[in-house]
Order: C-alpha cells, then structure tokens, then sequence
C-alpha cells in the first residue's frame, strides 16, 4: 500500500525532514525503530512518535484529494 501511495502520489515528497526520513526507512529500508533511533541520535520512542506523525500528516493531506491506484 505504501509504495502505491509513494510512486502515484507526491504527499511523502512534500513531508518535512525528519518526518520524510523516518518514513522512508522505515517502510522503504524496512528498518527497526531502534536503527532510525541510532541514526538520528535519538530515542526509539521518538523514531515511533515521528513516524505516526507522518502516517498522520500524509493521511491529512490525503483527505480530500484525489489519488488514483
């Protein structure tokens, strides 16, 4: 589902850093939280916080516009 959404619709593009990243790797690069984590120096439960705030931002992005499969 992810990367249909990624590929058709340009709403991950026009995420903000660290929201992106955290994305990306974890859906795309199929990392664990603890690596996001170490990556940016940060806590697991910020690499948890961030990456549902950017299910969060694109779902909010979604609504409303149309996005064709």
């Amino acid at each position: 589902m992810y990367c249909q959404i990624y590929f058709r619709c340009p709403f991950i593009h026009f995420l903000d850093e660290p929201y992106k990243e955290v994305l990306s790797l974890r859906v795309f690069g199929e990392s664990s939280f603890l690596q996001i984590s170490e990556l940016f120096g940060k806590t697991e439960s910020w690499a948890i916080v961030t990456f549902h705030r950017a299910k969060i931002k694109i779902k909010e992005s979604l609504k409303g516009a149309l996005c064709y499969y």
